[in-house]
């Protein structure tokens, strides 16, 4: 199993991906597509609570936001999505970022070559809409799409070292103090999920 920015979902590997596809033009997501799209972030090896719809409800109600989330998608279904939104403001300007508010987001997709086409649109979007920039919060390289990551945000994930691989106690115990006895209680609750 490979790690998941998402502790309570398993995610099985892409180890192979499909053909590549031929007129694969990545578009907006329909709102029947929500299902969908929230169950290829939560398999997607790099998904994150930042890519799915729930957030983009989120900083739509909460900021009044207008929200881009692109998807390739062929016969087979979803190849890869991103998540947008259109942030105006006198700091930033006029931006499209992935996502606002979140330390993860950018594109997740199948293969390089649908990563590219999302890419693509992006950049496209980006003049449509005249924006200032596009900023894709990836927290892998793999999402870059050949251009450098955003490198000024603080992430939430880290690699285990080799004693730390199931065990819950190690992984506690890299934690800071106060935070190891807030996760410890929260583990004591009836309902209680494992760390690992």
């Amino acid at each position: 199993m490979a790690p998941s920015l998402f502790s309570s979902h398993p995610v099985t590997p892409v180890t192979a991906a499909p053909p590549e596809p031929s007129g694969l033009i990545p578009r907006g997501l329909k709102p029947e597509e929500h299902r969908e799209w929230d169950e290829f972030v939560q398999r997607h090896p790099q998904g994150s609570p930042f890519h799915l719809t729930a957030w983009k409800r989120t900083i739509e109600e909460s900021f009044g936001y207008d929200s881009y989330y692109l998807l390739a998608q062929d016969a087979g279904g979803i190849r890869g999505i991103l998540p947008l939104f259109l942030v105006r403001n006198p700091l930033i300007g006029k931006a499209l970022i992935s996502s606002p508010f979140a330390v993860y987001g950018g594109i997740l997709a199948d293969s390089d070559d649908v990563r590219s086409r999302l890419y693509q649109r992006v950049k496209e979007l980006g003049t449509e809409l005249g924006v200032d920039y596009v900023e894709l919060r990836n927290a892998f390289p793999e999402q870059c799409a050949g251009v450098s990551n955003v490198s000024r945000y603080v992430t939430f994930s880290r690699e285990a070292a080799p004693d730390e691989e199931g065990n819950e106690e190690a992984l506690l115990a890299r934690l800071p103090k106060k935070t190891r006895n807030i996760v410890r209680k929260a583990l004591k609750q009836p309902d209680r999920k494992s760390v690992v």
